[in-house]
């Protein structure tokens, strides 16, 4: 007869085997988890003004936040006529401001350091992009300007009392993964009144306008308040978050 050890029974071991077994298959299949794609595929950019932003707000002001990945995207300064890619314009203010020049000034001067761009008015919240590093610097026709059209698949906006938030993939972005670095600006305008376009009222005067796509990155700050302009124009506070 086989000795066994004290206390050691192989079918009451084989039968609490089988069970547990059966209790982890069990449970496998029973929990469903449900979890991000990627930690850090999210961006989340909050801006706080001086006043609420309303219906009004929208209807008169437009919210832009332009992004880059070579460096601090170039605007026009205060006060200056501006336009984006694809959005329609004055053509007599656009000529006024670039001496005759037309669209093309702001595609070599501007919009080719723009990947992407996103404004927020009373039709909603628009994305464009570039499709690339940059959107070219050689268009010089009123075709080509507005030949852009919107990313229609990114999540509505949210307003807050002061505060507009905006939350997206960074996939939605123009050639931007993981790791990368991504510069921002930010300014607002007041439109003029026959087109998409306007004059800028407000810049984002921070100097730490970029963030690196991991998780969890936070960049903040506040910005100088301007009590000549209209306070929902006027940016207070700006945080941008990947996570």
């Amino acid at each position: 007869m086989t000795n066994l050890k004290k206390g050691c029974n192989p079918m009451r071991t084989m039968l609490i085997g089988c069970s547990l077994l059966f209790l982890l298959l069990g449970n496998g299949c029973a929990k469903t988890v449900t979890v991000k794609d990627t930690v850090g595929d999210e961006l989340q950019i909050s801006l706080t003004f001086r006043s609420p932003i309303t219906s009004s707000s929208l209807n008169d002001y437009h919210y832009y936040v332009v992004f880059s990945k070579a460096q601090i995207p170039n605007l026009p300064i205060l006060n200056d006529y501006v336009t984006a890619p694809g959005r329609s314009f004055d053509d007599a203010l656009l000529s006024i401001f670039t001496g005759g020049a037309g669209i093309s000034q702001y595609y070599t001067n501007f919009f080719s350091t723009w990947s992407d761009y996103f404004v927020i008015d009373t039709s909603g919240l628009d994305l464009y992009n570039s499709g690339g590093s940059a959107f070219d610097s050689t268009i010089d026709t009123v075709d080509e300007h507005l030949n852009f059209s919107p990313n229609v698949n990114v999540t509505a906006y949210s307003i807050s009392g002061n505060t507009l938030t905006v939350t997206f993939r960074v996939s939605f972005l123009s050639n931007v993964s993981e790791n990368n670095t991504v510069f921002f600006h930010v300014f607002t305008v007041e439109k003029d009144a026959i087109s998409q376009s306007g004059h800028i009222r407000d810049v984002l005067n921070a100097s730490n306008k970029q963030i690196i796509i991991r998780a969890i990155t936070t960049e903040s700050g506040n910005d100088l308040s301007d009590t000549n302009i209209n306070g929902s124009l006027d940016i207070l506070e700006w945080e941008v978050k990947a996570f």
